[in-house]
């Protein structure tokens, strides 16, 4: 299975700003990562965690790749509690009528991560369309 993308797409009802501020928040949990708290600069090139709301482990390291607001932001990571490859994540946001779609590209080499990116998809759809 190398080399292959696993691609979810949800359209959120939420102007494309909130769900940018939601998949970039950096100064709480991130809804769209199980309620992890992102870490990073946000600019090409830099380091990237995912931490618990304690701050006491690290559960996905990576670097970004792009970053342009409002529309992608690519990033490189590898959870840390798998002996788990790198892979590359694009998360791509476009206007729709009625809010705005939401698609998570993930280029993958292992089986059972498919499972995992439908939750991921569907925490912002839930939280995020309220407003």
């Amino acid at each position: 299975m190398a080399g292959r993308e696993l691609l979810h797409s949800v359209v959120i009802a939420a102007p494309i700003g909130a769900v940018w501020a939601e998949l970039t928040k950096l100064d709480g949990k991130q809804r769209a990562m199980m309620d992890a708290v992102l870490d990073s600069d946000l600019r090409a090139g830099a380091p990237l965690y995912y931490r618990p709301a304690d701050g006491t482990r690290v559960f996905v390291v990576g670097r970004v790749v792009e970053v342009d607001p409002p529309r992608p932001l690519s990033h490189t990571q590898r959870r840390t509690m798998r002996d788990d490859p790198w892979t590359l994540v694009t998360w791509e946001l476009s206007e729709v009528a009625g809010g705005t779609r939401v698609t998570a590209r993930r280029r993958r080499s292992w089986p059972r991560s498919s499972r995992s990116w439908k939750p991921v998809t569907s925490a912002p759809r839930s939280r995020s369309s309220t407003r």
